[in-house]
């Protein structure tokens, strides 16, 4: 799992230089915790989490090509 201090999330995914995403942030019970959209060319790949607790969470980003998931270790 990535560790993430501070408020941001940035993570890097080729293909959200040319398609628009769905960002889903989960706890590991599977409750959704934030939902997001990104434009396409977004080259900004950065979500703010300012009202997050401390703990492990599950990114998902899914483009219209695939859909990632990445484990992420929050600590403020």
């Amino acid at each position: 799992p990535n560790p993430v201090s501070g408020n941001n999330l940035g993570f890097d995914i080729p293909e959200l230089k040319t398609n628009k995403a769905q960002i889903k942030i989960y706890d590991l019970a599977g409750q959704l915790i934030l939902e997001s959209e990104t434009a396409a060319y977004n080259l900004n790949n950065v979500i703010n989490l300012p009202q997050m607790a401390n703990g492990m969470y599950l990114l998902e980003v899914s483009t219209n090509i695939k859909l990632y998931h990445q484990k992420f270790n929050f600590q403020k």
